[in-house]
């Protein structure tokens, strides 16, 4: 009943499709969720409710559902350290953010709007970008294109690199949000795209494209 009462743009699908993902996906190996960017919280309502997760949206604005965990402010690298999985669906200015995250914390986004750089590029050309900064960062990922409408369906599930502790830190204390930025603007477009063979494997209507340690290829 509440879902009813709530108005989302886009495919509404997105939210079942992305919770049942990540409630396969990730059995037993996750408990606490960061929802980034997560609006009204629908998605956070439905890990909580159909996968038992601990949940909660953070994102400026002050609307959410009821009964949906919220921390009214901007995602921050700082704060990746406290959950298990960050998630950012559609999150928009968040996305550089959740990106530099993904050295500290494993992260599934799925990117919309370029908000990761000052370049025209379409949504294909900034998957491809942002695979060439995990690429030189050590960051292992995997593409998942999920069945709700396109063209914004594309995922990227990562898993941080094998790092010491003083990296990690460095990377969530010693760099002010600025130097953040320029570190991910600077890295685009330093890898060339390769044409390689990769693994695809279905799970609930999702194709996962396996892509660990290879050149990143275009998507």
């Amino acid at each position: 009943m509440g879902r009813k009462q709530a108005l989302f743009h886009g495919d509404d699908r997105r939210f079942d499709d992305l919770a049942d993902f990540v409630g396969n996906y990730f059995t037993n190996n996750v408990k606490y969720i960061a929802d980034v960017a997560g609006g009204q919280g629908m998605l956070s309502r439905l890990l909580k409710k159909k996968y038992n997760f601990e949940c909660e949206v953070i994102d400026p604005r002050e609307y959410s559902l009821k009964g949906v965990f919220h921390r009214k402010t901007y995602f921050k690298v700082e704060m990746a350290a406290y959950y298990d999985l960050l998630l950012g669906l559609h999150p928009d200015g968040a996305l550089p953010e959740l990106v530099l995250a993904s050295i500290i914390r494993p992260t599934l986004i799925v990117p919309c709007c370029n908000f990761w750089s000052p370049c025209r590029m379409g949504i294909k050309e900034m998957i491809a970008d942002i695979q060439c900064w995990y690429k030189e960062h050590e960051v292992s990922y995997d593409i998942v294109c999920f069945p709700f409408s396109g063209p914004y369906n594309i995922g990227m599930i990562t898993t941080p690199p094998i790092s010491s502790p003083v990296k990690i830190r460095e990377v969530g204390s010693h760099l002010n949000k600025s130097d953040q930025i320029t570190e991910i603007r600077g890295a685009r477009r330093q890898f060339k795209a390769k044409a390689r063979s990769s693994k695809f494997v279905k799970s609930k209507g999702c194709c996962i494209q396996t892509n660990v340690t290879s050149d990143p290829g275009t998507t």
